[in-house]
């Protein structure tokens, strides 16, 4: 059985394939993860991509079918007036795809997040407009039960469309 674990905008899946691989780029703080993969569809169903007009900017998953769990720092620029420019794209691995959208109804950050330290409390609700409609490509994160212990050590998957580093900084459209 895998066991699954959401933390912030990263999702971490606990498995026996793969190993992430950390090191320190540039002036970049903490580690990156490097030589990644492409997925293949419906690999991670409960990833999900947050957009404005149609551009990708941050990442999340799905905890049930009106909630996403994502990083406060990638909600922080929005208020309750204009949360609904959001649009949250689920069920594909390519951010140009909008196979299956919705709108932020809500946005709740953590109470103690604060927006000039973004490492710390940096976790955020997003309520949607509407709730998901659940097939083989769009399926809620399986998380590990409360206190399960993860070895040091233990391998790891990461998923997202982060940064690919260098000068750039871009930005891959596959998953």
């Amino acid at each position: 059985m895998r066991k699954h674990i959401t933390l912030l905008h990263c999702l971490l899946v606990f498995s026996e394939e793969g190993h992430a691989k950390p090191r320190t780029a540039g002036s970049h703080s903490g580690p990156d993860v490097v030589d990644g993969q492409n997925a293949k569809p419906a690999q991670f169903p409960y990833q999900i991509s947050m957009q404005i007009v149609n551009k990708h900017f941050c990442g999340g998953s799905i905890l049930n079918e009106n909630y996403i769990l994502t990083a406060s720092h990638c909600t922080k620029e929005f208020n309750s007036t204009d949360q609904h420019l959001i649009t949250v794209v689920a069920g594909t691995i390519n951010v140009n795809e909008s196979l299956e959208t919705r709108h932020v109804a809500k946005i709740i950050q953590h109470e103690d997040y604060q927006h000039d330290n973004s490492d710390k409390n940096d976790i955020c609700l997003l309520k949607l407009d509407r709730p998901l409609k659940f097939n083989s490509k769009i399926k809620p994160v399986t998380l590990a039960e409360a206190h399960t212990p993860i070895p040091t050590g233990s391998p790891v998957q990461l998923s997202g469309w982060g940064s690919l580093g260098g000068e750039d900084n871009k930005k891959p459209t596959i998953l």
